[in-house]
């Protein structure tokens, strides 16, 4: 197996536990109710905040792959410093180059699964890679460096919102270290 199809078969393994969480936990931003004997749609953010330490676990070894993928980018992309350089960071240096070559800042993740009710603009299309190449730029990293540090203390940050997004960027840069078009 090549690295490529490593990393790649990783992601899909990480979003079938995805699938398999949406299984018990329904994965919606709204919720229907009766209103004035009428059955009406309202916001909903109980079910996307979900936590679990289950899912905490979830979005640190999905960043892990980040840092690994990005890393592996970072050295293709020409990447000055050195494999193994303990002031090689994934988010600062590898992102960054990542965003200046790519411009993967600006690339979307579009949501889209039958089992999930994600209505809201805001989680339904995605640019997990926004800010990602600043120090925990992003609400995903922010929640993999607190459960990563202090897990027990932290597991409110293992939402299940923060492992879709988490998930995204995992996906944007299987696609980019695949070689494959994003347009």
């Amino acid at each position: 197996m090549n690295k490529s199809e490593m990393f790649w078969q990783t992601y899909l393994n990480l979003e079938k536990e995805l699938l398999e969480l949406s299984k018990y936990i329904y994965i919606t931003d709204e919720k229907s109710v009766y209103s004035k004997g009428a059955l009406v749609q309202e916001k909903c953010t109980t079910q996307i905040e979900t936590f679990s330490p289950y899912i905490a676990d979830l979005i640190v070894r999905t960043c892990v792959e980040i840092e690994a993928i990005s890393k592996e980018l970072y050295f293709d992309l020409g990447g000055t410093k050195t494999r193994g350089d303990k002031d090689l960071f994934f988010d600062e240096d590898c992102l960054k180059l990542l965003d200046i070559k790519c411009r993967s800042s600006q690339k979307i993740v579009r949501v889209s699964c039958p089992s999930f009710n994600l209505t809201d603009e805001n989680n339904n299309t995605l640019r997990p890679l926004k800010n990602a190449h600043k120090r925990q730029g992003t609400e995903w990293e922010r929640a993999y460096q607190a459960v990563k540090h202090d897990r027990y203390s932290s597991v409110s940050y293992g939402t299940i919102k923060n492992f879709i997004r988490a998930l995204g960027a995992l996906f944007l840069l299987n696609v980019y270290y695949r070689n494959e078009r994003m347009y």
